[in-house]
């Protein structure tokens, strides 16, 4: 479907995708991350960590978490 509406391209790579994602982000001048939010409580969040949560604060542009 976002095929025809916008221009995008597609990367993999393999690693911890917390860490993969900001430096993909600042290796490429990414200018938004647009990422899921797990929807996980405090405690799965603090014995887990938090993807998202890393990435906001350490991605050196803008991240939209969705929910």
């Amino acid at each position: 479907i976002i095929k025809k509406q916008v221009e995008f391209k597609a990367y993999r790579v393999e690693g911890s995708p917390k860490k993969e994602i900001v430096d993909f982000a600042e290796e490429n001048d990414i200018d938004l991350i647009v990422m899921g939010s797990t929807g996980k409580g405090a405690i799965d969040r603090v014995l887990v960590g938090s993807t998202a949560s890393y990435v906001v604060n350490h991605a050196p542009c803008n991240v939209m978490v969705v929910k």
